[in-house]
């Protein structure tokens, strides 16, 4: 037998255990994928898995370890395929075609209907944002709600044949309050594109003169004017966002302009990449950069 550790029992080191509920949390992971309620139905049925990360009152991530949870979809997982490696879509199986549509009722549906009436207030989702967005989960990432569960209403047309018991659903989980949304990030960013030229030109030169420096490696911005790899690199980070509207990391966004820049010089594509690389000059130019997170990540979106 090992060597007896006691486990502290102040009140500040109790954690968060079972289904999350009447919690602000930060969705950092999503994706399709099977689930069989621990064995409670016989074969494996379509589902949402969700890596929530605990907030705190001031919406920053605490230092307890993320916490994962399923949400089901409707149906079962064989009647559908999901797309790989990311599983962040779900499409219609080609040898049947029996599932073409998602099923309302399931607890994702009642999750996202929430979404577009929080109780409490925060912005509200656009009935298609996730239409509008390839309907890839990813367009979900570093969503900041209240997390509740409410008492499941009841179903119409769910099947509930072979299950082993039947309170496996009784509570559903909703979002009451919006804090921070990624459709209200791009509303955001959708006003400060349409800012003149000359005052996104006047915004880039009012930055720290270091700033200029470290990311055009030269005091060509230092006049006023936008250089030629100044102007690529703005370019470039607005049509990578309009593919991808969200980026988890500035790792991921220089990916993204670099394949973007495939067949350009690579001398050229490195300075564009190395000048959108940087959190500093990204929000000059009136792109959002989240803070850093506890891994040190900075989330780019559009």
């Amino acid at each position: 037998m090992g060597t007896f550790t006691p486990i502290p029992l102040g009140l500040d080191d109790f954690v968060q255990g079972g289904l999350l509920s009447d919690v602000p949390v930060e969705i950092l992971q999503i994706k399709f994928r099977g689930f069989d309620y621990g064995g409670a139905v016989s074969k494996d049925i379509l589902a949402v898995w969700v890596q929530f990360g605990l907030l705190d009152d001031n919406l920053k991530r605490t230092t307890d370890e993320p916490v994962e949870q399923f949400m089901s979809a409707g149906g079962d997982l064989d009647e559908v395929m999901i797309s790989e490696p990311d599983g962040d879509m779900v499409g219609v199986l080609n040898s049947t075609g029996a599932k073409s549509a998602m099923t309302k009722g399931s607890n994702f549906e009642i999750f996202l209907q929430s979404l577009t009436k929080p109780i409490n207030g925060g912005p509200a989702m656009p009935k298609n944002w996730l239409r509008d967005n390839h309907s890839s989960l990813k367009c979900l990432l570093g969503l900041k709600f209240h997390l509740f569960r409410s008492p499941a209403p009841k179903r119409e047309g769910i099947d509930t044949s072979g299950r082993k018991r039947k309170e496996f659903e009784q509570q559903v989980p909703t979002a009451t309050k919006v804090y921070w949304a990624p459709w209200a990030a791009k509303q955001a960013a959708g006003k400060v594109d349409k800012k003149p030229a000359a005052a996104a030109t006047a915004q880039a030169a009012a930055a720290p003169a270091e700033t200029t420096q470290q990311v055009n490696g030269s005091a060509a911005a230092a006049g006023g004017g936008v250089d030629e790899i100044t102007q690529q690199a703005i370019d470039t980070v607005k049509a990578v966002l309009a593919d991808n509207p969200i980026f988890e990391s500035i790792d991921d966004l220089k990916v993204a302009a670099f394949r973007h820049h495939s067949k350009t010089k690579a001398d050229t594509r490195n300075q564009i990449v190395k000048t959108l690389a940087d959190p500093a000059w990204l929000v000059a130019n009136g792109f959002k950069v989240q803070p850093a997170d506890a891994a040190g990540k900075q989330m780019v979106i559009a």
